[in-house]
């Protein structure tokens, strides 16, 4: 858990924020946030409670990628890996993140890379079994959930 003092945008009043772990502070969660002290926090939740959402941010099943698209772009990336190291220099990597699993782990996180899709997405897949575990997408939706946009990062 970790539990920061900053200073509110707002009044400058010093307080606790909760940036991880199992929420434990004496003011509501919903309160909790990193700019704002849970006075003025509760403040603008309260001016903002009127107003009608238009829409949301939300993550579907991703459409027209699969993981054999995936393995194709990091066999793309180890081939410009190595013309880079060879030629030119440092490697800049091709897709936006790739998260490294702590050890005994076999999954494999993978987000973004549009200059192959429209969108935003996310993939998981077990390296060892060769499954796909998870592949989604980053959408702006109304509140029929109708799809208004796909996001980028």
């Amino acid at each position: 858990m970790i539990i920061r003092l900053p200073y509110c945008e707002n009044c400058g009043d010093q307080y606790k924020y909760q940036a991880s772990g199992h929420y434990c502070l004496d003011t509501p969660q919903e309160y909790n946030d990193k700019e704002y002290c849970p006075e003025c926090k509760k403040a603008i939740i309260d001016a903002l409670a009127p107003i009608e959402k238009k829409s949301i941010i939300k993550w579907i099943d991703a459409e027209g990628i699969d993981l054999k698209t995936i393995k194709r772009w990091e066999e793309e990336k180890i081939a410009e890996r190595k013309f880079l190291e060879g030629n030119q220099g440092p490697f800049l990597p091709l897709m936006k993140r790739v998260f490294i699993t702590p050890p005994g782990n076999d999954t494999i996180h993978i987000q973004g890379r549009e200059a192959y899709s429209h969108m935003f997405f996310h993939c998981l897949y077990n390296i060892k079994t060769n499954e796909l575990v998870s592949l989604t997408t980053k959408v702006r939706v109304d509140l029929e959930d109708k799809i208004l946009e796909y996001l980028s990062d």
